[in-house]
């Protein structure tokens, strides 16, 4: 199976610079491929990796107690990488070729919060900023902001407000250059999975405000930076500190619920749907290639469409 190793270094190399696949979904694919090379290694060489073969290996896979969703990713991945080789012509056919796997996932409808919980959330850091300086922060200038602290929570504000008003993905939040903020179209260019650009308005004069602040502030303490947010030493920040920041102020504020940086971008989603926003601009804010994967969020926010379709029917105009 070394040869099998070599390929997947192929491979991988084929997804990240030819496909432009994200460093998220490369280390997945790793796992995964890894995982099956690993399991073909201790098939008898004389047996042919065919459909067969998979098929043992996904009923191993439902032996080892692994969820749906996880089994079909690397049935997606497995697939994909012997396309690759059935078509670079290291393989003659790809063993998934006619072979039908039904994998019938149940659907978690994604946990949101509510705007109380928001508005909370977002005043932590706001206010340990205002009770520092003894000023509110819509009167901040640059000129206030004089030392790491003021600038570590200056950062903590415009995170969770941009987490909330743009609901862009953490890695995508931690990649942005300062020159993908245009304050003048009040836009901000976001790069998504597959390297896809899109983007996004920045929705609120406010947040607008803080994030120019934060720009001019950041580029006097880290000038040499060409990351909006960089950690002490100027380097770019990693979403793990991103969770970090966001558990400190969910204590500090003493909200029980488990929220994530991908809680704000369920959130920010099913509000929007939740206020008659058209579904397909939602999936353009979001970044997401089909529909369907933004129509989760409909179900969340059926309630909503109940109160508008009761307000709105002609029905009741007679």
């Amino acid at each position: 199976m070394e040869n099998l190793r070599e390929l997947l270094t192929l491979y991988l190399s084929h997804c990240r610079y030819e496909i432009k696949l994200s460093l998220a979904t490369l280390k997945a694919y790793s796992i995964d491929l890894n995982q099956l090379i690993s399991y073909l290694s201790h098939c008898p060489e004389q047996i042919q990796i065919d459909k067969n073969i998979i098929r043992r290996y996904l009923q191993k896979l439902f032996e080892d107690g692994l969820k749906e969703t996880s089994i079909r990713r690397k049935m997606i991945s497995s697939n994909s990488f012997f396309t690759f080789l059935e078509d670079e012509n290291y393989i003659p056919l790809n063993p998934f070729h006619n072979l039908r796997i039904k994998l019938k996932l149940k659907r978690k409808l994604p946990e949101i919060m509510n705007l109380d919980e928001v508005k909370i959330l977002l005043a932590a850091p706001r206010n340990n900023l205002e009770e520092l300086l003894g000023i509110k922060t819509c009167e901040l200038t640059p000129g206030h902001i004089q030392s790491y602290q003021h600038v570590r929570l200056l950062k903590d504000i415009v995170i969770l407000e941009m987490l909330f008003a743009t609901a862009a993905r953490v890695s995508e939040l931690c990649s942005l250059k300062i020159s993908d903020i245009d304050l003048v179209r009040n836009v901000i260019k976001v790069v998504g999975k597959g390297s896809v650009e899109r983007m996004i308005a920045i929705p609120n004069e406010e947040v607008r405000n803080l994030i120019s602040l934060y720009r001019d502030v950041g580029s006097i303490h880290s000038p040499a930076s060409q990351w909006l947010l960089t950690n002490r030493l100027g380097r770019r920040m990693n979403p793990q500190s991103v969770r970090t920041i966001i558990h400190k102020y969910c204590t500090q504020a003493k909200l029980s619920k488990r929220i994530t940086p991908h809680l704000f971008r369920h959130t920010t989603a099913t509000m929007l749907l939740e206020n008659g926003t058209d579904i397909r601009i939602v999936q353009m804010l979001l970044g997401h290639s089909s529909i369907s994967t933004t129509q989760i969020y409909t179900h969340v926010s059926n309630s909503a469409q109940q109160r508008i379709i009761t307000m709105n029917h002609p029905r009741n105009r007679f």
